[in-house]
């Protein structure tokens, strides 16, 4: 089967919400046509939407790199990295390093402003722990360092990094 037909059967079990089916159709796709960046473009929309970031990002990696100016495809890079964002906040702050998570939600803020959950998260974050927000303000106001450094998780016990 072309791979022309194994998008159009992908949206088929898009349109009846089988997610697996279509990414299932939409992997056999890249399988008949390894260069067409559609077929990875879908295949990353539908992992993302199944909550398998990991797998979207390498996949709309791979889209940008066959087809560099497409701006779809930047975006939903920037996309699928808030969504990864947001789950390292989330374990960031059942490890009780809330810092970090509002890090990490900034993080998530400046890839996808348009992120619901980033906001919403980093709103609640902030009321429930206004000490940990104020000391996050101070730090990125007056950090000179760059932005690679400052979701360091080197952290010791009496929360000064180590790196």
């Amino acid at each position: 089967m072309s791979a022309a037909r194994l998008i159009q059967a992908a949206y088929a079990y898009l349109y009846i919400g089988d997610f697996a089916e279509a990414k299932a159709a939409f992997e056999r796709a890249i399988q008949e046509e390894p260069d067409n960046a559609e077929a990875y473009f879908c295949a990353s929309i539908t992992a993302h939407r199944s909550g398998h970031n990991e797998e979207a990002e390498a996949y709309i990696e791979r889209a940008m790199s066959l087809s560099p100016d497409v701006a779809l495809y930047s975006a939903q890079y920037h996309t699928i990295r808030a969504s990864r964002f947001v789950e390292q906040a989330r374990l960031a702050y059942i490890e009780g390093q809330v810092d970090a998570a509002l890090r990490l939600l900034e993080q998530a803020v400046a890839e996808d402003p348009l992120n619901d959950e980033a906001q919403a998260m980093k709103t609640e974050l902030s009321a429930l722990h206004p000490s940990d927000e104020d000391a996050f303000k101070e730090d990125s106001s007056e950090s000179t360092e760059p932005d690679s450094n400052r979701d360091c998780r080197c952290q010791g016990e009496d929360g000064a990094r180590s790196c």
